[in-house]
């Protein structure tokens, strides 16, 4: 008998139980082992040891992770590996055997399947992170002692399983724990209509919930949250929507390292983790990697025993000009000025950048005075106690996040290297299916230059530009290029405009309308593609 989760696997003792649900439907370890069993024998034919599991569904992912185990496969997950040459079970042409009655599957070793996660870490370079599958296992069964999960759970997630946080709270803690994983994702704090449910999620989607009130139609039992900073209020927003809330702390390279489940405590240590302050970052030893000593970025306090307190990077020490200076710095010293909400510097090329959200009075300031007479302000500011000042500067509602909750620097980077001025963005609100954005292009942005001399209005092909940008940013979705429909122009928009940008979201397409109170400036259709592909 092997450990945990596996032994669903062995004979035919659980095949009635219900462990994963889709679309409203219930599936049985039979049912499961069925669909994996001709997966798992085809892979067993290829010749390579490793494969990948692209971008796919939740259900698909959990399908083809298992189907890898099955075949006695180490997993590379290619959230950031598209060009890896090794085998992509989400584009291998699998027949599915639905007479197959061999589905006896063998005994597995949990420590013989590798499991490679990618992590940009400090920099947008890949950096790969190799974990056994008892690494996982050992983390999960930790958790389910730690936290007493019990079989009445449901898992339900705005996050996806192919990163660390994702895999180890959304799927094995789950199957571990003889849960039942509902792979529907969430998107939408409407879409929170499960009973007993546990939510997998990020703080950064709990801030949205609260900066719009939203309540749940059934409050989440337990809310675990990872992968950014919580905010005080927001742990308290969170508290007031669910039983319990857990806030935590770790890495793809150590796994969990901590938690707190109010704002007011310090961050509390698994029993299995042992730290060590180092002069630039820590030493973490845990059992939940295949190298059991790391050693992360973060400067860590000891408080005592168990608890501990964060310091900030280490590796947010930026080189300028042959000169050092911190980033957190920086952004503490910006976030204290009466026009900001918060900020995020970063290096872009050899130059200082920084991503500025305005509060209300700053969003006055700009759309009266402009954005170039806003950053001198700033940069003036900032003078009193710094060399090196941000030379590119992005004006938006909220710092760009991934899926997981994490500051998505690649996004940030795309942003600068566009040189493409961003609007100012004064609400913004996201269903389903659809998507209301008010905006202001105010007067200093630089599409306005040349179009027209004296004259300045809005090129049509910037207004599609951000038609296309937020339908990406609210249904993750790309838009095919080249193949717009029906996109008509009835009125001039002027610089200063503050204008409502209204998206409705169907199977093949997306409608956009820019308008305001009295009348419509431009419509049209966008055919879309999604960018989750099941498998075949």
């Amino acid at each position: 008998m092997t450990a945990d989760f596996l032994k669903y696997f062995e004979g035919s003792e659980y095949d009635s139980k219900i462990i994963l649900k889709k679309d409203g439907e219930s599936y049985s370890v039979y049912d499961i082992k069925k669909i994996i069993a001709p997966k798992a024998a085809y892979l067993r034919t290829l010749n390579s040891s490793e494969i990948a599991i692209g971008e796919c569904s939740n259900f698909d992912f959990i399908i083809n992770f298992l189907s890898c185990v099955f075949a006695k496969k180490n997993i590379v997950l290619k959230n950031f590996t598209e060009s890896l040459e090794i085998p992509d079970i989400t584009k291998l042409c699998i027949k599915n055997s639905e007479n197959r009655s061999d589905l006896d599957f063998e005994a597995v070793n949990p420590s013989e399947i590798m499991i490679n996660l990618f992590t940009s870490g400090s920099s947008a370079t890949p950096k790969n992170i190799q974990k056994t599958l008892k690494n996982l296992i050992k983390e999960a069964a930790d958790l389910k002692e730690e936290f007493a999960i019990n079989e009445n759970l449901e898992f339900i997630a705005t996050t996806t399983p192919n990163h660390l946080y994702g895999l180890v709270f959304y799927f094995i803690l789950p199957f571990n724990s003889g849960c039942v994983i509902n792979s529907n994702s969430i998107s939408y704090p409407e879409n929170l209509t499960i009973e007993n449910a546990c939510l997998i999620t990020s703080p950064s989607f709990l801030e949205k919930m609260e900066k719009y009130s939203e309540k749940p139609l059934v409050k989440p039992l337990k809310i675990f949250a990872a992968g950014a900073k919580f905010k005080e209020e927001t742990l308290n927003y969170a508290k007031s929507i669910s039983g319990e809330v857990i806030d935590i702390y770790g890495s793809t390279e150590t796994g969990t390292i901590a938690y707190r489940c109010s704002a007011q405590e310090p961050l509390k240590l698994l029993k299995n983790i042992r730290i060590k302050p180092l002069l630039n970052g820590t030493e973490i030893e845990t059992p939940y990697s295949f190298q059991p000593i790391q050693i992360i970025g973060d400067r860590i306090e000891v408080l005592d025993g168990r608890t501990i307190k964060l310091l900030g990077r280490a590796d947010r020490i930026l080189k300028i000009q042959e000169k050092r200076l911190s980033a957190e710095e920086v952004e503490n010293t910006l976030n204290k000025h009466e026009f900001l909400k918060k900020s995020y510097v970063l290096k872009n090329g050899e130059k200082l950048a920084c991503i500025a959200v305005l509060n209300n009075a700053g969003i006055d300031f700009l759309i009266n005075s402009g954005s170039v007479e806003l950053i001198k302000i700033l940069k003036n500011y900032l003078r009193k106690s710094f060399e090196i000042l941000p030379q590119k500067w992005k004006f938006l509602d909220e710092i760009p996040k991934t899926s997981n909750g994490k500051t998505d620097k690649q996004k940030i980077e795309n942003l600068f290297n566009l040189n493409l001025s961003f609007p100012l963005v004064l609400e913004k609100k996201y269903c389903e299916n659809s998507a209301d954005i008010k905006l202001c292009f105010y007067r200093n942005c630089n599409f306005f230059k040349g179009h027209f001399e004296g004259y300045p209005i809005l090129p049509g092909v910037v207004q599609l530009f951000y038609a296309q940008y937020f339908a990406k940013d609210a249904f993750g979705i790309n838009c095919t290029a080249g193949q717009i429909r029906r996109m008509k122009f009835a009125g001039i928009i002027y610089p200063d405009k503050i204008i409502n940008l209204n998206l409705e979201f169907s199977e093949d397409k997306i409608t956009f309308k820019y308008h305001d109170d009295k009348q419509t400036y431009s419509s049209g259709n966008l055919p879309v593609k999604n960018i989750l592909e099941g498998v075949v």
